[in-house]
């Protein structure tokens, strides 16, 4: 079991990547080693010191016992050596190979696994590593020995500062209380000296320095309460559940770390505590030490007193737990405090299975799947919280959360039962008094939900699989054509024609019955939604809310079947007319002439057999009946200023009409349906290619991604403009486009083409003159061969 810690070493040393490389070493390994053969109370000898066991500063650690907290103090021992004795520095890290078995490596440089197993330059002699400063032993069963004693100690009691005496903050004080030892001393011997006769002012030194020597013993005797007693006990129960989560040897890395961190929080918790009485014992100290008058002295309390101090604040930044918020981080710190609980009582098996909570909503976060059962279980608990606070304050915060717990769920569940809890839920945001946020959420669960339940309908998936099968088809035979093409026969050319033409006809009638069907179904929508919204009795709202569901997965189907660009035509123009509406209701006339310019230049690009030119106009005169009707109220109300306005956008929006030719006869010519082979020949790139191209409106139409591919240019999708770029670098070319959009940018020059950029047979078409522009060339056409040359 390999534990890592889980942020990287803060020391000149890389041993991050180190480990990182041992983890991969390991993978090749088996067993753990040869038995230790020295005894317990010894220090082992670098032969005896089995193999894959670390030397990070004074610690020798099995690799397989190593953790965080293992780490830190590992690392925390290399400062305190060189405090003791700044001449031994020791902070390099040490690594027994079991690959090549008994040859210690000095890996705190490694970058590879040869560094750390067969190389001969990085190893180490065994004289180097008896030279060592060593002080505790943590062995591959997590139990840590102290070398000089050999006994096992707990992590805890291990630079502890409930002993003063080990303090690096209090270094400074014991100087001085040695020169003050010292100073005792020899005014003792002084006094010894004169016969006993020591005059008043030998008297006065022995006597201060005896109390300074009293206030020094006050300040390093052990620090003992009863609040330290229990959170060493609690320390040691999270010793305990290591202990047996490494026993287990099944137990994950990160639980066992999610432990340690616990542990950690509560140390620098005690910590905090002993620093605070240690504190106070040096401000009490420093009362009395200031009758001693010795500045000196006053000044070594006061410098000991701000390292106290610092100590304390970092303490209390490792033991501060900040307050949750979000209903998981709740039930997080709700099974840490029940965790902490059973570890100081001892009841280990409890503390895991909190653990194993804690842990369950760690791999929520982190899209894992650990514990899909337990996961669940938590998922539901937190929804219930959720749930119940839903009528309180902080809607917005609810419906966040709620959304996270469903996607928490949808992961983990099937579709039929994501689709269960997605309308509970939708249900409990219709039962209440919703604000704007809780109605767009309705919203988008609705709609949500109506594609599940399309998607599970078996009518969808045969639509679906018979769309899918004809789509198939005309690529099929698109591909024969551009075969009988090459070979000039043609006959055949005719009889696959008449099927291209066969097939392509029954397409585009299922996809115009499809947008005829669904534009009838949004007005049967938005009739349902009017009658919903005027509903006083419940009997009455639950039928139509009903009805109103269903239509909503009808709809959900045909969005599976119906073309892209009509499908986006016919919701847009359906939020238009809601936008509208709205705008006159809020009296914003600013939103409601945009609202009704848009819809406008809509309804003039909406093809002809998605709607009519009659369906057209009355789409426009419902519109203006509502601007009209506004006009009106504003009359009502003696608001004439703003029944002028109002006046004025009616006539604006029949007069766009006009121009854009809404509501008027109109030809649009079809482009041809099937393309015809060319030779496109770019002499000066040195290109030659055979294309198919489709012609309309003598504009003649390319594939797009051959022809760039071709000319060796990069092709980049910008994925938050939905835009397509194009660029090369050698001719300073840079095209950008859209499909269903006539607007491409050419070297940064904007420009609007006759006919929008279209996907034919899942195949993107351009205007060959619009590369011919990005490449700065003009073109020659002749028997059936296109020359592009420079300008």
């Amino acid at each position: 079991m390999n534990r890592l810690p889980e942020r990287p070493f803060n020391k000149k040393f890389t041993a991050g990547i180190v480990i990182s490389l041992l983890i991969s070493l390991l993978t090749f390994m088996s067993g753990y080693g040869q038995l230790l053969q020295a005894e317990a109370n010894q220090r082992p000898s670098a032969r005896e010191i089995p193999d894959k066991t670390l030397i990070i500063g004074t610690h020798l650690i099995a690799f397989e016992a190593l953790n965080q907290e293992i780490l830190d103090l590992a690392l925390r021992s290399v400062d305190e050596l060189m405090k003791k004795d700044d001449e031994i520095v020791q902070d390099k890290v040490f690594y027994k190979s079991d690959l090549n078995r008994g040859v210690w490596y000095d890996i705190t440089n490694a970058t590879s696994l040869v560094d750390i197993t067969v190389s001969s330059r990085n190893a180490v002699a065994d004289s180097v590593i008896d030279g060592l400063v060593l002080t505790h032993w943590t062995k591959r069963d997590g139990i840590t020995i102290e070398l000089g004693t050999g006994k096992q100690v707990s992590l805890q009691e291990i630079d502890s500062p409930a002993n003063p005496e080990m303090l690096s903050e209090l270094d400074l004080l014991k100087m001085v209380k040695e020169i003050q030892e010292g100073k005792l001393k020899a005014l003792l011997e002084e006094l010894a000296k004169n016969g006993g006769d020591s005059g008043r002012d030998l008297d006065k030194q022995i006597e201060d320095t005896k109390a300074k020597i009293a206030l020094l013993d006050k300040i390093f005797q052990p620090v003992e309460d009863s609040f330290i007693d229990e959170m060493n006990k609690l320390l040691d129960g999270y010793d305990a559940i290591i202990q047996q989560l490494i026993n287990q040897k099944t137990s994950s890395d990160r639980l066992i770390n999610m432990t340690a961190e616990q542990k950690a929080i509560a140390r620098a918790e005690r910590d905090a505590f002993i620093f605070d009485k240690l504190i106070e014992r040096i401000n009490e100290a420093t009362e009395i030490a200031s009758m001693l008058e010795d500045g000196e002295f006053l000044s070594r309390l006061g410098t000991t007193l701000n390292e106290l101090h610092q100590a304390l604040i970092k303490a209390e930044a490792r033991s501060d737990r900040a307050k949750p918020d979000q209903v998981l981080d709740k039930m997080a710190d709700e099974f840490s405090q029940e965790m902490r609980k059973s570890a100081a009582s001892g009841n280990v098996n409890k503390a895991i299975e909190d653990l194993l909570k804690v842990l369950a909503i760690d791999s929520l976060y982190n899209n894992r799947i650990l514990d899909k059962e337990l996961e669940l279980k938590i998922i539901g608990l937190a929804m219930e919280q959720v749930s119940s606070s839903l009528q309180g304050q902080g809607t917005a915060k609810v419906l966040r959360e709620m959304e996270d717990l469903l996607k928490f769920y949808q992961l983990r569940v099937d579709p039929e039962a994501y689709a269960k809890m997605l309308e509970d839920w939708l249900n409990k945001l219709r039962a209440m008094q919703g604000s704007d946020q809780v109605r767009d959420s309705i919203d988008k669960y609705a709609k949500e939900l109506a594609r599940l339940k399309a998607e599970a309908s078996p009518e969808v998936a045969k639509s679906m699989s018979d769309l899918e099968r004809l789509s198939n088809l005309m690529a099929t035979l698109q591909e024969q054509y551009f075969t009988a093409a090459e070979r000039g026969d043609s006959v055949a050319l005719q009889q696959i024609k008449d099927q291209l033409d066969s097939a392509n006809s029954l397409l585009q009638a299922r996809q115009d019955q499809a947008a005829q069907d669904y534009k009838n179904l949004l007005e049967r929508q938005n009739s349902l939604a009017n009658r919903l919204a005027g509903a006083t009795n419940a009997n009455d709202k639950k039928l139509i809310q009903d009805e109103l569901d269903q239509l909503m997965v009808q709809m959900a189907g045909l969005e599976n079947i119906l073309d892209g660009k009509n499908l986006i035509g016919l919701q847009n123009l359906d939020q238009l007319k809601q936008d509208l509406k709205n705008a006159l209701s809020r009296d914003d006339m600013t939103t409601a002439d945009k609202v009704a310019q848009g819809l406008v230049d809509l309804l003039s690009v909406l093809p002809d057999n998605l709607m009519s030119n009659q369906q057209k106009q009355s789409e426009l005169e419902q519109a203006l009946e509502q601007v009209k009707a506004k006009a009106n109220q504003y009359v009502e109300r003696a608001m004439n200023g703003a029944a002028d306005n109002m006046t004025a956008l009616a006539q604006n929006i029949e007069q766009l009409a006009s121009d854009r030719g809404v509501g008027t006869s109109r030809t649009t010519v079809q482009p041809p349906l099937l393309p015809r082979p060319y030779t496109l020949v770019f002499e000066d790139l040195g290109v030659r290619l055979r294309e198919p191209i489709i012609e309309r409106n003598k504009t003649k139409y390319v594939e797009a991604r051959p022809i760039f591919e071709a000319l060796g240019s990069q092709i980049l999708w910008q994925e938050e403009r939905q835009r397509i770029v194009i660029q090369d670098r050698r001719y300073t070319m840079l095209l950008e486009y859209a499909v269903n959009s006539d607007i491409v940018y050419v070297n940064n020059r904007r420009m609007r083409l006759q006919e929008p950029i279209e996907s034919i047979y899942g195949r993107t078409w351009i205007p060959l003159e619009v590369i011919l522009d990005a490449y700065r060339m003009t073109s020659e056409t002749g028997n059936e061969t296109i020359y592009a040359r420079s300008r």
